[in-house]
């Protein structure tokens, strides 16, 4: 495997990024073709297999070649009524089409509208995604946010009642401790000196 294809493959999918895209844009640019197809078909479903002939006909001499079926409106319904691709081309008196539907002009087209359109949903889809993953972590940390004033409020009545008790009253000392006044702090302090 080339380092180009290594460098666009996804180590957590083992896929081939570029490829999948591509498969992505292909179908739906096939997409579009089959549903502009189908609204043909809708729309010619009681038209004569002659009547077919003539639009095909036409098409073509408008093109001065046998189009692809992808090239004209309708050409995949036109194809599966009418037969073989080849043998209309010879029926019209052109040589039959050899070329693939990928180097019609209008399929390349229609393939570059589709890969903008595909581009820009996706960028759609990832702003979106970001947007909500900033608005749950907005939530989260705003729901923290009221868990830690939630226990602040608890914790407070409890200290400003602690507080409010000693309130100007002096500290209980156990005998002993420095400052309680006792003989035996005298005894450590040393004889008092008189200035």
């Amino acid at each position: 495997m080339s380092k180009k294809k290594k460098q666009n493959m996804n180590p957590a999918r083992n896929m081939d990024i570029d490829a999948w895209r591509k498969r992505k844009i292909t179908e739906r640019t096939e997409r579009f073709f089959a549903e502009r197809d189908d609204r043909f078909a809708e729309t010619h479903a009681g038209d004569s297999d002659g009547s077919l002939f003539l639009y095909l006909a036409a098409k073509a001499r408008e093109m001065r070649r046998m189009p692809h079926p992808v090239e004209i409106e309708g050409g995949r319904y036109i194809h599966s009524r009418l037969g073989d691709w080849d043998a209309l081309a010879d029926r019209l008196g052109y040589p039959p089409v050899r070329r693939h539907a990928t180097d019609c002009r209008i399929y390349r087209k229609e393939y570059k509208r589709q890969e903008d359109l595909f581009y820009a949903e996706r960028r759609r889809l990832r702003a979106e995604k970001e947007a909500a993953k900033s608005e749950r972590r907005h939530q989260k940390n705003a729901e923290q946010r009221a868990r830690q004033e939630a226990n602040r409020a608890k914790i407070r009545p409890a200290r400003d009642a602690e507080a409010g008790s000693s309130a100007g009253i002096p500290r209980r000392q156990t005998p002993g401790q420095p400052g309680t006044g006792t003989k035996e702090d005298a005894k450590k302090d040393g004889p008092c000196r008189s200035a």
